[in-house]
């Protein structure tokens, strides 16, 4: 995608698996979903989980423009649930980065990401 007025064109393609899950697939990518309607504790839900991968995707991409390494990113999301009625209460985002650049290039990183 050389000309930026280029389109990128995608397909997403999501199928029930029976009650409990279904999966999306895009390309070379594939997600399943819990979509119980029961809320099981100890199901991760990979929608939330996919949210962290996008944050990771959007880092790599913002740091390469101004040619920045990135050497590790762990982005950590903690969030509230209320079950009846569902709703989210509150969340919170923190990016781990690490990268070997002066300390001036790391301050743009922090800039850039927030």
């Amino acid at each position: 995608m050389s000309d930026p007025n280029e389109k990128m064109i995608f397909h997403v393609k999501t199928v029930r698996i029976g009650t409990h899950a279904s999966v999306a697939r895009c390309n070379f990518a594939e997600i399943t979903f819990d979509n119980d309607l029961v809320v099981h504790a100890d199901v991760s839900n990979s929608r939330r989980a996919a949210i962290s991968a996008c944050i990771i995707k959007g880092s790599e991409r913002v740091t390469s423009i101004p040619k920045f390494s990135l050497c590790d990113v762990e982005v950590l999301i903690k969030g509230v649930r209320q079950n009846k009625p569902s709703k989210i209460e509150s969340t919170s985002c923190e990016n781990i980065v690490v990268c070997y650049e002066t300390y001036r290039a790391r301050h743009l990183v922090r800039r850039i990401l927030q």
